[in-house]
């Protein structure tokens, strides 16, 4: 009896650790283009080894930053990278035209099971009227990511109805946030500021009160 009900603890046990953790770089299929851990970047524990930059990537020019005037800083951090992505429909958006407001982004693969578990919440929030606004960006051919062709195709065959699906086709975006796990979390203020990132499944109502606490 003891012995059972200690097999059936442990069961439910990596069950409840599977769901909180994000996926694993194992997990995505296997591509050429797949770029491995960078040494600098401690793995979280919950979260999938880190990217690292190949050669070629490393050479080029970073993202400049959203200007920030420090008169203006109203969040600890620091000036959220800007970017200009287009969306599933060809209609493009700027980071920086959102200053002013606060911005939820999360980051994610199609082939992340914990990112797919949650797509129906994050589809949720999106059609809500809170006081910030909810992008997701998708990464296509990088990291073992559908190409934008297919990725596109199989999106449009779900049933969401509320989610803005960005498509950073250069990886830089991901790169700019120093992606290491999918879903990966990212909160900035309305004064630009990236105020706070966090790796794995974040429900509904934690990104609402990780929300709260920023300006």
């Amino acid at each position: 009896m003891f012995n059972k009900l200690s097999i059936k603890l442990g069961a439910l046990l990596l069950a409840v650790a599977l769901l909180a953790a994000g996926c694993s770089q194992s997990q995505a299929p296997a591509q050429d283009n797949m770029v491995p851990a960078e040494d600098n970047m401690a793995p979280a524990e919950n979260s999938m080894t880190a990217q690292p930059k190949s050669e070629a990537e490393s050479s080029e020019e970073p993202l400049i930053p959203m200007a920030a005037d420090d008169s203006e800083q109203l969040n600890k951090g620091y000036p959220a990278k800007d970017f200009t992505l287009k969306d599933l429909n060809g209609d493009t958006y700027t980071l920086s035209d959102f200053r002013g407001q606060k911005v939820y982004i999360k980051l994610w693969a199609s082939w992340c099971s914990i990112c797919l578990a949650g797509m129906e919440e994050i589809d949720m929030l999106s059609g809500e009227d809170n006081d910030f606004v909810v992008f997701t960006v998708v990464s296509p051919d990088h990291n073992g990511e559908l190409s934008t062709d297919e990725f596109v195709t199989w999106y449009k065959g779900l049933e969401n109805e509320n989610m803005i699906v960005l498509l950073d086709e250069t990886g830089e975006v991901m790169k700019s946030f120093n992606v290491r796990a999918f879903p990966t979390s990212v909160y900035i203020g309305t004064d630009g500021i990236l105020a706070h990132t966090a790796l794995g499944h974040r429900s509904n109502d934690q990104i609402k009160e990780t929300m709260e606490t920023i300006q």
